[in-house]
């Protein structure tokens, strides 16, 4: 993409047995409670607790909630400004932006970036890390309990 691009995140909710869909640019699905049903170019998985998917920009998914429980995951990606305020998945999805960088994401060249999840899990009390270098950019997010990140 040459256009200059923003991390945004939202929550999604979709009631058990719900389908949506969603078509918005290069991102990551993790699944934080219940399952979802994803069917992406012909292959479906079905996402649980913890896990994981990307679904690339122009691509479109349909979404299926599990049985039994409401479905809730977080939805990470880079979207350029024109597409800040787009929704990404489609009604019944009860859909909350949980963040946006508010300016461009600085440094990042045109062409396309790898996107990917990474889950780490910090001991309480865990003092901070030295500063380190990334090559492109970074976007932390506190999944359970209370942190801050002070780098």
């Amino acid at each position: 993409m040459d256009a200059p691009l923003h991390f945004k995140a939202v929550s999604v909710i979709l009631q058990a047995g719900e389908k949506s869909s969603v078509s918005a640019a290069d991102g990551v699905l993790y699944q934080m409670s219940g399952s979802t049903e994803v069917s992406l170019d012909g292959e479906t998985k079905m996402l649980n607790t913890g896990e994981g998917r990307f679904i690339a920009n122009g691509k479109t998914a349909a979404l299926t909630a599990g049985t039994g429980a409401p479905s809730t995951f977080l939805h990470f990606f880079l979207v350029s400004a024109a597409d800040l305020g787009r929704p990404a998945e489609t009604p019944p999805a009860a859909v909350k932006e949980l963040y946006h960088t508010v300016q461009p994401i600085p440094d990042l060249k045109p062409g396309s970036y790898e996107l990917n999840l990474t889950r780490i899990t910090f001991p309480a009390q865990m003092p901070s890390n030295p500063p380190h270098h990334r090559s492109g950019a970074a976007l932390y997010f506190i999944i359970s309990g209370t942190g801050a990140n002070t780098i």
